[in-house]
């Protein structure tokens, strides 16, 4: 037999002398300089929103004040391009993202009310006119027995006076 271990155990295995390697971290941008942060006491810090970010350039909506309500923004922005839409959904807090989200699923929750009552209307009208189709096939069996009854006495009569009549000489 020989030494020789699979390749896998020699991945596997640690070698006792070995440092572990030091654990390198990114460094993230902070919301503020660290000389601006070491002067900033921690109240101030804890009554910030967590999502604020104090280097957010306010989103403008041309034609819009930037006092205008939610909504209002949301409707301007309706038929935007993505990109701008993107933009502006970046730039709201967290209840502003909130309060779009409400707004969103009120416009679908509209949408889908409208949806169920052109199906209802449809079907109304589906059952409208089924229901015509009933009258005139039930029109039309009542004429169809009555003109299949004349024909019956039309035949039984012309039957009776072709009786007397002399038959057919060959």
């Amino acid at each position: 037999m020989s030494d020789q271990r699979p390749a896998s155990d020699a991945l596997t295995e640690e070698d006792p002398d070995e440092q572990p390697e030091p654990q390198v971290f990114r460094e993230e941008p902070l919301d503020y300089d660290l000389e601006e942060l070491y002067n900033k006491d921690y109240a101030s810090l804890k009554g910030e929103p967590f999502d604020h970010s104090p280097h957010a350039q306010p989103f403008l909506i041309p034609g819009l004040p930037d006092t205008a309500v939610l909504t209002d923004k949301l409707v301007r922005l309706n038929g935007a391009e993505p990109q701008t839409q993107a933009n502006f959904f970046t730039s709201l807090n967290i209840d502003e993202w909130e309060e779009a989200g409400d707004w969103f699923l009120d416009r679908f929750g509209e949408t889908i009310k409208r949806l169920k009552d052109v199906r209802r209307e449809k079907r109304k009208a589906a059952r409208a006119f089924e229901d015509e189709i009933e009258v005139r096939e039930t029109a039309v069996s009542k004429k169809r027995v009555l003109t299949r009854a004349a024909m019956v006495e039309m035949k039984t009569s012309g039957s009776a006076v072709l009786q007397g009549t002399p038959g057919k000489k060959r």
